[in-house]
């Protein structure tokens, strides 16, 4: 049972996360689904990670900037435990790349830590108790490279899936920035689970590059990149990044602004991807549902496609979206379904809470409403 009833821009998370924080609460979900949350016991600060391993344990990034720190959840038993207590400059991006590792992409350099800051980095439990807290745990695993604002911001983190999608090597890690500008950049970097041999593929260069500001990415099951972002005007964009030759970039003629900024009245600050290759994006308009659902068109180079809503919150600005396993449906009316989980800010203050929603039977109530 739960307990009782945030990555998007690097800049702006940075400077949320100095307000001290409060809980957020689902105002609308659609049928077929149970609403809940986890309690974390400090604000968070908009980077997430599910572990493919155990799909039950998910980590967050938790604290203010410069002082930040890693839990790990439980979904299983509704239990919050300490990760890897930092301090950490600011998380933008984690991801898991085997079993008892987490990436870490810190975007700052707090000089008076010995944790190196802005910097990719690799945790490692090696003495297996449960933490990265030990001697030799946490080590820089690469450097930043393209930083064209006056500092990295470096954003959401991910793994490749098998069958090396997008001509992608299975198990490479791949994350965002957000220089602006029509600078930021999808990075791929392989080899992420030995310091000594991670690199990044191309060499010195992007898998993608020329938008904006990041919003989140993830793989269908055909192995395409629906990468989300935010342009200079704020408005939200969904690119499909379809790699036809399967080289080391996505070439001219391999990118598709699939879901436009006239679609959106808010910017996208990141998008999930679940089992059925349902797009589930967060956006933050002045008005209407933050939670947003993308059907893939059949011709998604080509063709574009428009959000409907999905759900809806009480945060003044949703930063995180994730749904912890593929290999679960996340359909209404089903049990033992996948779980998603949502993170942000109540006012201007970082939510010490992580929003839950899962599928259930359906009730007699089309949709509801929760005041």
């Amino acid at each position: 049972m739960f307990s009782k009833v945030v990555a998007g821009l690097v800049f702006f998370s940075s400077l949320l996360a100095f307000v001290s924080a409060q809980t957020i609460s689902f105002t609308s979900v659609p049928n077929g689904f149970e609403a809940g949350f986890i309690e974390l016991g400090a604000g968070f600060v908009g980077a997430i990670a599910a572990d493919p391993y155990n799909p039950d344990i998910i980590y967050a990034a938790v604290g203010v900037w410069q002082q930040q720190s890693i839990v790990k959840i439980n979904l299983a038993n509704s239990t919050v435990a300490s990760a890897a207590v930092g301090f950490f400059g600011s998380i933008g991006g984690m991801a898991v790349p085997a079993p008892h590792q987490l990436i870490v992409v810190d975007n700052d350099d707090y000089t008076s830590n010995t944790i190196p800051g802005e910097m990719v980095l690799l945790l490692t439990d090696k003495n297996m108790d449960g933490d990265f807290d030990d001697i030799g745990e946490v080590e820089p695993l690469i450097a930043p490279i393209l930083v064209d604002g006056a500092s990295f911001s470096g954003a959401q983190a991910r793994i490749a899936p098998a069958g090396n999608p997008s001509g992608i090597p299975s198990g490479a890690l791949l994350f965002q920035n957000a220089d602006g500008g029509g600078k930021a950049d999808l990075f791929v970097v392989t080899n992420p689970t030995d310091a000594a041999l991670a690199s990044y593929r191309p060499e010195g260069g992007a898998y993608f590059s020329g938008y904006d500001y990041n919003g989140g990415f993830d793989f269908d099951s055909q192995g395409r990149i629906f990468m989300g972002a935010t342009n200079s005007w704020f408005s939200g964009e969904v690119f499909s990044l379809v790699n036809l030759n399967n080289d080391m970039v996505i070439d001219a003629g391999e990118a598709n602004d699939m879901v436009t900024s006239l679609s959106l009245s808010g910017g996208i600050s990141d998008l999930i991807i679940d089992g059925d290759d349902n797009i589930f994006l967060v956006t933050n308009p002045w008005g209407g549902y933050q939670v947003q659902k993308v059907v893939i068109p059949a011709d998604p180079l080509h063709e574009t496609a428009t959000p409907s809503p999905f759900a809806n919150t009480d945060s003044s600005w949703l930063t995180t979206i994730m749904i912890n396993t593929k290999t679960r449906p996340f359909k209404a009316g089903q049990n033992d379904g996948a779980v998603m989980l949502l993170g942000g800010y109540k006012g201007w203050s970082s939510a010490t809470n992580l929003l839950i929603l899962k599928p259930c039977p359906f009730s007699e109530v089309e949709d509801w409403a929760i005041y």
